[in-house]
């Protein structure tokens, strides 16, 4: 896996020093030159290791590293491990203010030294999502299990509520899933309902996040896309579901479809309320109880009142 590492240095020469530096460690490279540029940035993106210059364009390193991890832990989202970069005379405030940084490195470092300290960071970053892989994915599907989807919900309402975005979200099943049960064994469609599980989290966007719940229904969440977007990402799934051959029977291999309800909601979460959203689109997906033979959906408005039509 190459992993993206965020580097923010105001002197644009300096910061073209350290991506040559970084060079042989097969990791890309992002560089904005202030902090307020990669707080923007990291509102929608994740990098696991940042290097973040000491040096003040509106913000200092230290003044980032607050910001970032108060917002990353009211989110509930994942906090990088973030490098600080300064000189000998910030050295002791750095060591005495570390505000969320990991480490630190002085002005002038050598090559070898920058890419030690980079590296030590990525293999923590690794390590973690070792650790979050056994945690919060189905090793049979690679697909979110319930603990992940929770979580990876209530971060995306916190997200997207900051700016009013959009969350589409979709339950699925297969369509007639208690008569292939019965004709062909319900361990034969669970095995099937993995291999698209499986099918889904190789196929979707990276940002698209897919996963098993209550009843082995399959659930599919977006964040920024709305009613238009998640409609045709669905019809798309459906039809390659539907091209998919699992199993080898007498009359060939067997074929399934998809059915399900989808919600696209406005998510407003605004003056603390997103823990109210994010509750009340919990509970209607684990409510989804028999689906219809098709695909239904509608667009509403989400806030802490609940669901209300746009």
């Amino acid at each position: 896996m190459i992993h993206t590492i965020l580097i923010i240095e105001p002197d644009k020469y300096e910061a073209r020093e350290i991506v040559r530096d970084l060079q042989n460690l097969n990791v890309r490279t992002v560089v904005v030159h202030s902090h307020f540029q990669a707080l923007t940035l990291l509102e929608d993106e994740y990098y696991g290791v940042i290097l973040a210059s000491m040096d003040q364009n509106g913000l200092d390193g230290l003044d980032f590293c607050r910001i970032l991890t108060k917002r990353l832990v009211e989110e509930g989202r994942e906090t990088p491990h973030i490098i600080l970069m300064g000189h000998e005379w910030q050295r002791e405030s750095i060591v005495e203010n570390m505000a969320g940084a990991d480490d630190f490195i002085i002005k002038p470092w050598l090559s070898s030294e920058l890419r030690w300290r980079t590296k030590n960071g990525l293999r923590r970053l690794d390590e973690f999502l070792r650790l979050k892989n056994m945690i919060y994915f189905d090793p049979d599907s690679n697909a979110l299990n319930l603990a992940g989807l929770e979580k990876d919900l209530r971060s995306e309402v916190n997200r997207l509520g900051r700016k009013k975005g959009w969350l589409s979200v979709a339950v699925l099943d297969f369509n007639g899933r208690e008569w292939l049960e019965a004709s062909l064994s319900p361990d034969f469609v669970d095995h099937a309902k993995k291999e698209v599980l499986r099918f889904l989290s190789k196929s979707l966007r990276n940002y698209d996040r897919v996963g098993r719940i209550h009843q082995n229904k399959i659930c599919i969440m977006s964040g920024d896309c709305d009613y238009d977007c998640f409609s045709g990402l669905l019809s798309r799934v459906f039809k390659a579901v539907e091209g998919m051959s699992i199993g080898e029977f007498a009359s060939g291999p067997m074929e399934f479809s998809l059915c399900g309800v989808f919600r696209c909601v406005m998510v407003d979460a605004a003056f603390g309320d997103s823990e109210k959203c994010f509750s009340h689109l919990w509970q209607w997906i684990n409510s989804q109880g028999v689906l219809p033979d098709d695909l239904s959906g509608r667009a509403v408005y989400l806030g802490k009142e609940g669901f209300q039509d746009i």
